[in-house]
C-alpha cells in the first residue's frame, strides 16, 4: 500500500511537470505567432484540464495535487490567454468580452464543483479584466463626467451597505460556513 501511494506521487508530480511544460511551450509558441487567435486553441485545452481536475476530486485520490494543478493551468489557459490577446490584438473588444465570459463561467463551474481555487480565479480575471479595460476605455472620456459618475456610484453603493449591513453579515457568515466545506 505504501509503496502504491509513493508511485501515485510520482506519477502526480509527472503529469503536473508535463501539464506545466506544456502549458509554457503553447505560450511560447503563442508570442511567436504574436498571439493571432490562438485562444480558440485554447479552449479546448483549458476544458479539458477542468475535466481532469472535477475527476480527480471525485475520484477520492490521496494524492489531490493533480487536481490542483490542474484548475490552476486551467485558469491561466483560459481567461488570460483571452486578456491578453485583448491587450495584442486590434479588435479588444471581442476577446476582452470572452475574457469576461469564460471568467464568469468559471465561477459558476467553481460554485458547481466547490472548488476554491477556480472560483478565486474566476473572481480576480473578471476583476483584473473589468478593472483594466474600463481603466483604458475611460482614459478617452471626460474626466469630469468619470468622476462624477464613479463618485455617485460610491456614494450609492455606501447608502445600499449601510441600510443592509446586518442582513450581509450574516450572509456573510454563513457563505464563510460553506467555503470551509470546499476542496481546494
Amino acid at each position: 500500500l505504501h509503496l502504491s501511494i509513493r508511485r501515485q506521487r510520482q506519477m502526480c508530480i509527472r503529469d503536473s511537470v508535463s501539464a506545466a511544460s506544456l502549458l509554457i511551450s503553447w505560450y511560447i509558441q503563442a508570442i511567436n505567432l504574436n498571439f493571432s487567435e490562438v485562444h480558440f486553441y485554447a479552449i479546448p485545452a483549458g476544458l479539458y484540464l477542468l475535466g481532469i481536475a472535477y475527476f480527480e476530486y471525485k475520484r477520492n485520490s490521496e494524492i489531490k495535487f493533480l487536481a490542483l494543478a490542474a484548475n490552476v493551468l486551467a485558469i491561466l489557459i483560459l481567461p488570460v490567454s483571452a486578456f491578453i490577446q485583448s491587450l495584442v490584438l486590434n479588435p479588444e473588444l471581442i476577446y476582452a468580452s470572452l475574457c469576461a465570459i469564460e471568467a464568469i463561467l468559471l465561477i459558476v463551474w467553481g460554485l458547481y464543483s466547490r472548488s476554491k481555487i477556480i472560483f478565486a480565479g474566476g473572481l480576480v480575471a473578471f476583476a483584473i479584466n473589468l478593472l483594466w479595460h474600463l481603466a483604458t476605455t475611460l482614459s478617452d472620456i471626460n474626466v469630469a463626467f468619470t468622476a462624477i459618475g464613479f463618485g455617485l456610484l460610491f456614494i450609492g453603493i455606501a447608502v445600499v451597505i449601510e441600510r443592509m449591513k446586518n442582513r450581509l453579515a450574516q450572509s456573510g457568515k454563513e457563505w464563510i460556513d460553506q467555503l470551509d466545506t470546499w476542496n481546494w
